[in-house]
């Protein structure tokens, strides 16, 4: 194995490997820190082996592994890079240890295989773009530790049909949820004060939304193309209605305006009732 595999000098630091055509890796004891792009690109991987001496695995270490489909996580691993897992497209299993307090950028994007994730108790922000793409995802329980849900983090899991977003989280970003065609209900806690741009922008099949009284401002596009809302109650303190917020809402059949909207933007319900 140490004939493919390249290492610093004194074999802390897995750097890469010299054979990108294998399909089976063991990690040899006494590696700390897997390299930033360490397995970049190797397309036939399919098994690997993380010894419990590893505490980092930086950028984009197994991006573009298209064939693995599995991999275990030890915890005496403590952080993890951005695009670690990037188009890791056959990706069906991970498991994330309780060490780990951060879902980087793009930690699992495209990862078009992946159905479910356990996500570990200690984690407190799923970063910009963690989960985009992963059209194959249903189902996802977000820990009550989670305070923070960044930039497009579930955009476009065509799949997502439920989730479960606890009292912890404070910010939800613009186009959290971008594009989840199935996702049916949701709830927003009311720890949140501000409905990002475009946040549930292209929910073709959301049906309820329960925007609590917490919210102050609804942003542009928010609720854009979800054509089978048919009901939405704006809470009172709700002052900023944002531009096209809830345009082509086309099965909308009453909304309920309160007095406190002091601005409502151009096109906020073009296309409703």
């Amino acid at each position: 194995m140490a004939d493919i595999l390249k290492t610093s000098k004194d074999g802390k630091i897995l750097l890469g490997m010299a054979n990108k055509s294998v399909r089976e890796v063991v990690i040899p004891n006494g590696v700390e820190v897997i390299g930033h792009d360490a397995f970049d690109g190797c397309h036939t991987l399919e098994n690997i082996t993380i010894p419990n001496t590893v505490n980092l695995i930086e950028n984009n270490a197994f991006s573009g592994c298209s064939s693995l489909q599995s991999i275990d996580i030890p915890n005496s691993v403590t952080a993890i890079g951005m695009n670690i897992f990037y188009y890791c497209e056959s990706l069906q299993k991970v498991t994330i240890p309780n060490s780990i307090t951060t879902i980087p950028n793009n930690a699992f994007g495209v990862c078009s295989s992946l159905r479910s994730i356990d996500i570990p108790n200690t984690v407190t922000s799923l970063d910009s773009c963690a989960f985009r793409f992963c059209g194959s995802l249903r189902s996802v329980d977000i820990p009550d530790s989670v305070t923070s849900i960044g930039h497009f983090t579930f955009g476009k899991c065509y799949s997502l049909q439920s989730i479960d977003i606890p009292n912890s989280v404070t910010n939800i970003g613009d186009a959290a949820f971008f594009h989840c065609s199935s996702l049916q209900d949701i709830v927003i806690p009311n720890s949140v004060s501000f409905i990002g741009n475009e946040t549930f922008s292209g929910c073709t099949s959301l049906q309820n939304v329960d925007i609590p009284d917490s919210v102050t401002i609804i942003g542009r596009q928010a609720f854009d193309s979800c054509n089978s809302m048919k009901y939405v109650q704006i809470p009172n303190k709700v002052n900023i209605i944002g531009k096209e917020a809830f345009c082509f809402c086309s099965s909308l059949i009453s909304i309920d305006i309160p007095n406190n909207v002091e601005f409502i933007g151009q096109g906020a319900f073009y296309q409703c009732i």
